[in-house]
């Protein structure tokens, strides 16, 4: 019994040394947008944000899901205290992101969004087929949402709203819950339509790179 208890403590340690306290969040997601979202998905995008008191690198960072991980991300990057970042597909150009999402932002491009890695956001997500992950250069566990589109997540629709985290619930716990997320409403919460350009050539809503407690 001794030694079972001596490999418990052993395997907890291991466990919470490989999930730590994140002070990076996804506040954010939009995965089933009106605009084209022709393989390799192109609209796609999600919001990071920095909860913390401290500036934070996220060079060598990447993002997994079920389906597989992207490359790390090469970019020089820093997330300000009580700032947002952006990350869209490098299928897609910055430039055209900000034609149809102008503002004063980071955004960052993603390799291996689509093919061979992530495959894309699950326009229909489930218990097992959405576990979007967020990990640090070293491999650990930054932030994870398993989202859904089923209650008590924000149902499923192809009108184009992201899901976001709702301001008083920014924390690990709280973006582990459905009943935390709700769909972006133009006016509602910094929310707001897209332009509409050739890429993003439907309406959709968002609130991207919007300070989330500084949401209305």
């Amino acid at each position: 019994m001794k030694y079972l208890a001596i490999f418990t403590v052993l395997c907890l340690n291991v466990l919470i040394a490989n999930v730590i306290e994140a002070e990076i969040l996804i506040t954010e997601i939009m995965y089933n947008p009106a605009s084209r979202e022709k393989v390799p998905a192109r609209t796609e995008w999600l919001e990071l944000y920095n909860t913390g008191d401290e500036t934070v690198p996220i060079r060598g960072w990447y993002l997994s899901d079920e389906d597989g991980k992207s490359e790390p991300f090469t970019q020089q990057i820093e997330i300000a205290p009580n700032h947002a970042i952006v990350l869209i597909p490098d299928d897609q150009q910055i430039e055209e992101f900000r034609k149809a999402w102008p503002g004063d932002f980071l955004v960052m491009t993603v390799k291996k969004w689509n093919n061979g890695g992530l495959k894309g956001l699950a326009n229909n997500p489930t218990e097992t087929n959405e576990i979007l992950t967020l990990h640090d250069g070293s491999g650990r566990i930054i932030d994870r949402v398993n989202y859904d589109d089923n209650k008590p997540w924000p149902t499923d629709t192809k009108q184009g709203p992201s899901i976001y985290l709702l301001p008083d619930k920014l924390s690990t716990a709280e973006n582990d819950q459905g009943k935390s997320w709700k769909q972006s409403k133009a006016g509602t919460d910094g929310a707001r339509h897209n332009q509409v350009t050739n890429e993003y050539d439907k309406q959709d809503t968002g609130s991207p790179g919007f300070i989330s407690k500084q949401k209305p």
